[in-house]
């Protein structure tokens, strides 16, 4: 791997890792927030279902993170 391919290569690696930090900081947000007895039910719904979209997009990052080095073939796969 050339100087070029290891700088886009760590470059997608740390973003995606940034990303990841940030949805699980979300999620973890989310989590407190939703034991919290002070707020309605209809709120504590409202968490669940965007925590599921959360997941997924998490699942999506990833993927096309996987995707994109494979393709770019960063990796010797």
């Amino acid at each position: 791997m050339d100087m070029l391919e290891n700088l886009i290569f760590w470059g997608m690696t740390l973003t995606v890792a940034g990303k990841v930090m940030v949805i699980l900081a979300a999620l973890a947000l989310h989590g407190k927030i939703s034991k919290d007895h002070k707020i309605s039910d209809a709120v504590v719904t409202e968490y669940h279902k965007e925590r599921n979209f959360v997941l997924l997009g998490l699942a999506l990052i990833v993927i096309g993170y996987v995707l994109e080095v494979v393709g770019l073939e960063l990796l010797p796969f």
